[in-house]
């Protein structure tokens, strides 16, 4: 490679400082760090579920060390400490020498451990959310249940109370004096108020009823779709992440093997220089012989050569 080239890149990489026994981990991380897929998932996606991802954490702290690697290029600085690691993996600094795999695999298992916890965690709470939200209605039923009996009741005792005060007629007395009259319609408007508004009432119970479970279906349905555009995304994503790979090698597959000294179109461009210098030769040859055997020879072994210019193919290996 050329020097240049090497000097740009050398000057272009940032890192970790290697802080003695655990350089190990250093490798790691900058493995971590300088695979796209990686780096993006733990700086750019979780930055969108900060508040559910805990200040003391191992994913926290890995998006800490590769925010800081990812900084340093602003600050002018080359490396920084992984310290933000130390409380997570204690038992692995110090003395004790570990090679790269294990670290690997402990930082995993931390991150797998951290998932599930927060998995837990947001299951319990949506449990408890749950629990709260059938206890209310729980309450608001037992509530509704207790106002509409009094309702009821009460709409019992005035409807006797009223009906009380509505004159019948009978064989002592057909006709009502005009007081009699007056309470009786009175009497009957305040029945026919009240069968209005229990009327309402009812209607609206229902009304809230069919609302509630409404909003229950709404809410299920858009958990359930978010979920699945979620899940889309990252499929999406994914196959993003995979194309770009497969491409990227394709270019560094194509890129080898046209720079390849031995391709076919470098050994045929090879091939024709030599025998261009070849038949250079035998022209000088037969311009200086004079014996018609040894011009014969010249122009078959000429009309040979050319003949072989056109087979790139058959030029002999090594």
């Amino acid at each position: 490679m050329d020097s240049s080239i090497m000097e740009s890149i050398v000057s272009n990489a940032v890192g970790l400082e290697n802080t003695g026994n655990y350089c190990y981990q250093n490798a790691v991380l900058q493995a971590l760090f300088y695979v796209p897929a990686i780096r993006d998932r733990v700086v750019e996606q979780w930055a969108a579920y900060t508040d559910q991802i805990p200040v003391r954490s191992v994913s926290a702290a890995l998006r800490a060390i590769f925010l800081s690697l990812r900084g340093l290029r602003n600050t002018g600085s080359r490396v920084c400490r992984p310290d933000a690691l130390r409380h997570f993996f204690g038992d692995q600094f110090g003395y004790r020498q570990q090679d790269a795999e294990e670290f690997f695999n402990a930082l995993i298992e931390k991150q797998e451990a951290a998932e599930a916890e927060r998995q837990g965690l947001a299951n319990e709470a949506a449990a408890q959310a749950q629990r709260i939200a059938e206890a209310d209605v729980m309450v608001r039923d037992k509530r509704n249940a207790i106002s509409m009996e009094s309702s009821t009741q009460n709409e019992s005792h005035w409807k006797t109370l009223l009906q009380g005060m509505i004159f019948e007629p009978s064989d002592e007395r057909a006709e009502s004096t005009p007081a009699e009259a007056e309470r009786s319609n009175l009497a009957d408007l305040m029945l026919n108020v009240m069968r209005a508004v229990m009327w309402n009432n009812t209607m609206l119970t229902v009304q809230i009823h069919e609302g509630r479970r409404l909003g229950q279906t709404q809410q299920k349905d858009a958990a359930a779709l978010t979920t699945v555009v979620r899940a889309a995304a990252t499929h999406q994503q994914q196959q993003q992440q995979l194309l770009n790979t497969t491409t990227s090698c394709a270019n560094s597959i194509e890129a080898k093997a046209s720079a390849a000294p031995g391709n076919t179109t470098d050994t045929a461009r090879q091939l024709g220089e030599r025998i261009d210098h070849v038949v250079t030769i035998i022209d000088e040859l037969g311009d200086f012989t004079s014996l018609a055997t040894i011009s014969s020879t010249v122009a078959a072994i000429k009309t040979d050569i050319t003949k072989l210019q056109t087979r790139p193919d058959a030029a002999p290996n090594g």
